[in-house]
């Protein structure tokens, strides 16, 4: 059971190590010459993107003056939910937050294989308390029965 459970670890650990943040849809993207021309008419830019991606799209999440949220860095109109991680160099879609044991964001594209990888690590836990606890009240008892059954036990001081 315990090989088996260390591979369920595993498996989640090296997916959601290689599965690397999802991004904006291309057609979030704007050059910033493009946006700042047009970032006081939030419609406008709202009517762009629904017209690149053929389908009504509706922002909830907006700057306190009503524009849109702009990354400079990676020059997109960042969807709901979306943030700029400094780490990883990039906008992640529904991002939860940098993980630095699998040295990635957790967002859209892996958060299956985190909460996945964490589930395991918790089973992976629990076994082997109750393989301790086993070890602590089933064989301790039995090896000390053994010490007290021989009967010429001497302490020996070297030396004297």
């Amino acid at each position: 059971m315990c090989p088996l459970l260390m591979f369920a670890t595993a498996f989640p650990l090296i997916m959601s190590f290689l599965r690397r943040p999802l991004g904006p849809h291309p057609a979030y993207h704007f050059p910033v010459h493009e946006y700042r021309a047009i970032e006081a008419n939030s419609d406008q830019v709202v009517a762009i993107i629904s017209n690149r991606l053929q389908r009504q799209v509706v922002f909830t999440e907006r700057l306190d003056e009503g524009r849109l949220r702009y990354c400079d860095v990676c020059e997109a109109v960042q969807p709901d939910r979306a943030q700029h991680c400094s780490l990883c160099s990039v906008c992640v879609m529904r991002r939860d937050h940098h993980n630095l044991f699998i040295g990635n964001c957790v967002g859209a594209h892996n958060h299956r294989y985190f909460i996945q990888m964490l589930l395991y690590l918790v089973m992976y836990c629990l076994f082997t308390a109750v393989a301790g606890v086993t070890a602590l009240f089933i064989y301790i008892p039995q090896v000390r029965h053994s010490f007290s059954s021989q009967t010429n036990h001497k302490l020996t001081i070297y030396g004297r």
